[in-house]
């Protein structure tokens, strides 16, 4: 987890959401992060259900449907060895279901999206900030944990502890 409390616009988190991780888990972690003002990123399956302005509950794969081409925006997070790494992402106003008792604001939540321009690979990530952040604040914070990754994996691979075997 990632914590900046230094940041203008309240989204400090990233953090990412393990496929088996439990609903009730999940709850609690959205609703603790959300209590002390501490904006998140967190990436979801496809299954994950939120909840759209109308009221109705649909999981994020086919919330994804009402995202309209013009919405989609090309954005270059970054770069690798095989060239450059953009994205087409996109973002839908969503309710807050997290919001905790007592805040009678509700903050700002999102569904963010991350198309893979190539495949069309969805990705998503559920967003919560206390206060507006523009979109690309929200892939800033989704894509800093692809350099944790990266780092980890490599500090793996420097200490021989990618081979599954660990030498005494």
């Amino acid at each position: 987890m990632l914590h900046d409390p230094a940041d203008p616009h309240g989204l400090a988190v990233a953090e990412r959401v393990d496929v088996d991780l439990d609903r009730v888990l999940q709850e609690a972690v959205e609703i603790d992060l959300a209590a002390v003002g501490a904006g998140y990123v967190l990436a979801v399956r496809s299954s994950y259900a939120v909840t759209l302005p109308s009221g109705r509950r649909l999981p994020v794969k086919t919330a994804s449907n009402l995202v309209r081409p013009a919405m989609w925006q090309r954005m270059r997070t970054g770069s690798a060895t095989k060239g450059a790494k953009d994205y087409d992402w996109a973002m839908i106003g969503i309710l807050p279901d997290d919001t905790p008792d007592g805040q009678e604001d509700g903050g700002h939540a999102f569904l963010l999206l991350r198309r893979h321009r190539y495949t069309g690979t969805v990705s998503y990530y559920l967003c919560w900030s206390p206060g507006p952040v523009p979109l690309a604040k929200l892939i800033s914070v989704a894509v800093a944990r692809w350099k944790i990754e990266e780092d980890h994996q490599q500090s793996k691979q420097v200490s021989g502890l990618d081979s599954g075997q660990v030498i005494t």
